[in-house]
């Protein structure tokens, strides 16, 4: 190459006439120059990929350099028996056959294993999804769960809470039923005095009538002894009258005893019987006033007694007033108590029966969270138990490659050495 390339550019300084020429084999030099950056690309490019081999079959290269060495002994064997050669060619043939069989059955049995490898790889692959999956559905179930059980403590701190508002509440209707107990005792009490009142009232409603009775009574012996009075009246003006004309009669008698005496005694007696008469008047006269003195002190009496009662039945009628106020007072107080009480059962009941609702969820929840974890569980055990067969598949597989890798180099050795006696 060297030399072509000198001898070019000797002819290249000659005449002009031989340029077409020179460029001819310039083109050829170049064409050279290219076929020999090809072939060392080529042999870059495979040496890269007899390095991936090397890579890929894991050591082959290693156990070829071996098996060069062996071979190149192998070879200085055979060359010393290479008179044996000859009569062992038929055996060699036959053994050539069925070696070849044998590394058909050999790349078959590799083209099975990794067949059976790439989809132990699928399987590996999808086992290991599954497993992420399930490792994703545990975390997920663990923050479900604890999620779960911060709120069963908070439903627990609202429950205690609510259990203490629930004691306060029976507390409070202890008391209020306390205070109900002691109100419908003195609410009691109250028609209690209402009744006595009810029996004071018809009594002194009796004793009025009594006393109308007796003023009625009174008032007639007043009107009698006021008629008695009234006819003495009339009796004492006519006894009256009848001084005046006696006393009249007495003086024209006098005058006329006067006159004439065998009167005198008979006046006298006239005049005295006459002064018994006006005694008796003057007597009858100062009972009339003792009467009208004993009448006026007892209408005095009966008009005191009557004041009296009045300010009586005025004190019964504003007691009557207050305690029938303070009944009706009692009544709205009760009312509105049992009004309260009504409100405050109602939401306890809706607050209770929301909780219940509510523990009847997280139950539920709670249950179906058991039941997943319980299937989450049997699929991580099938899981589990799959991948366990499945490894202890992979590592009969390993074994059996191991084998077939062991079988392949004793047929190698055995190709080689044949291949070597061949030569020989």
């Amino acid at each position: 190459f060297l030399e072509s390339f000198a001898e070019v550019l000797v002819e290249g300084t000659q005449c002009t006439k031989c340029k077409n020429n020179w460029a001819l084999k310039f083109s050829i030099i170049l064409l050279y120059i290219l076929c020999a950056l090809l072939t060392i690309t080529v042999a870059i490019l495979g040496y890269k990929v007899v390095e991936k081999m090397d890579s890929v079959t894991g050591g082959m290269e290693t156990s070829r350099q071996t098996y060069d060495d062996k071979l190149t002994a192998v070879e200085s064997d055979l060359k010393k028996l290479g008179d044996q050669t000859g009569k062992k060619a038929l055996s060699t043939n036959s053994e050539l056959s069925t070696f070849r069989s044998d590394i058909l059955d050999l790349r078959q049995q590799l083209r099975d294993i990794t067949e059976k490898t790439s989809k132990n790889k699928d399987t590996l692959e999808k086992l290991q999804v599954s497993g992420d999956a399930l490792v994703d559905q545990q975390s997920q179930l663990k923050e479900t769960l604890e999620n779960n059980s911060f709120l069963i403590t908070t439903v627990n701190k609202t429950l205690q809470a609510y259990n203490g508002y629930v004691t306060n509440l029976q507390q409070d209707t202890s008391v209020l039923q306390g205070n109900l107990q002691s109100q419908m005792y003195s609410h009691n009490v109250v028609i209690m005095n209402l009744n006595n009142l009810n029996l004071t009232q018809v009594q002194q409603r009796n004793l009025i009538t009594n006393l109308q009775r007796s003023l009625d009574d009174t008032s007639q012996a007043i009107q009698r002894i006021k008629n008695d009075f009234q006819n003495l009246q009339q009796v004492f003006f006519q006894a009256r009258k009848d001084t005046d004309w006696l006393k009249e009669k007495v003086q024209s008698l006098q005058t006329l005893a006067a006159n004439t005496l065998p009167w005198p005694n008979q006046l006298s007696s006239f005049a005295g019987q006459m002064d018994n008469i006006t005694t008796a008047s003057q007597a009858n006269e100062q009972n009339l006033k003792d009467l009208q003195d004993v009448h006026r002190d007892a209408e005095n009496r009966t008009a005191v007694k009557f004041s009296q009662l009045e300010e009586r039945f005025q004190l019964f009628e504003t007691d009557i007033v207050n305690i029938i106020s303070n009944i009706s007072y009692t009544a709205h107080y009760l009312r509105t108590l049992t009004s309260n009480l009504n409100e405050v059962r109602t939401t306890c009941t809706d607050t209770l029966t929301k909780h219940t609702d509510d523990l009847t969820s997280l139950n539920n929840t709670l249950a179906n969270i058991r039941l997943d974890s319980v299937s989450l569980r049997m699929q991580q055990d099938l899981m589990r138990s799959r991948l366990d067969t499945e490894v202890a598949n992979l590592s009969v597989i390993m074994e059996e490659m191991k084998l077939v890798d062991s079988k392949h180099g004793q047929l190698i050795k055995n190709f080689t050495i044949l291949q070597g006696k061949r030569k020989f």
